[in-house]
């Protein structure tokens, strides 16, 4: 009966994030870069209590997506075989080590002139965008005499 309970939930959990979040193909990736990021969980067990995170930057012409890879992956392994989500719910290690992945995915420039952020937290799912800050630059003739000794 524990098992069907945990299928129930498991199965309930994935399509009602299916359902928020299609699946869009923005654009092919002209870069891929795959960060290993180490975050500090507690600062007073600096080098004790930390987690270990593969992180995915893909970059197009004009779109990028940034997110966790481990995350990505346990994802789309429980939408292929759910059986795999109950196993490693059952296995209270295996569950600590998946819930800290990290549950952040940056778009920029998606839509067009917006950033937007999908974020999972406290069994929700939370969507949000912001216009596109475009940094302005300006080059003052003066300032740029001398580069490291060399002039201009």
């Amino acid at each position: 009966m524990r098992h069907i309970g945990l299928l129930l939930v498991l199965i309930f959990s994935l399509s009602a994030y299916a359902a928020d979040h299609p699946v869009k193909a923005l654009e092919p990736a002209v870069a891929e870069v795959v960060y290993k990021r180490t975050k500090c969980l507690d600062t007073t067990k600096v080098g004790i209590d930390y987690r270990i995170d593969l992180m995915t930057l893909k970059a197009g012409k004009s779109a990028s997506a940034f997110y966790s890879d481990d995350r990505r992956r346990f994802d789309s392994i429980c939408e292929e075989q759910p059986v795999y989500g109950i196993k490693i719910m059952e296995d209270f290690d295996a569950f600590e080590r998946v819930a800290r992945y990290d549950k952040e995915v940056i778009f920029k420039n998606y839509p067009i002139g917006e950033n937007t952020v999908l974020q999972r937290y406290d069994l929700d799912n939370w969507i949000y965008t912001e216009p596109r800050e475009l940094p302005q630059w300006t080059m003052v003739n003066d300032s740029t005499r001398n580069v490291c000794g060399w002039p201009k």
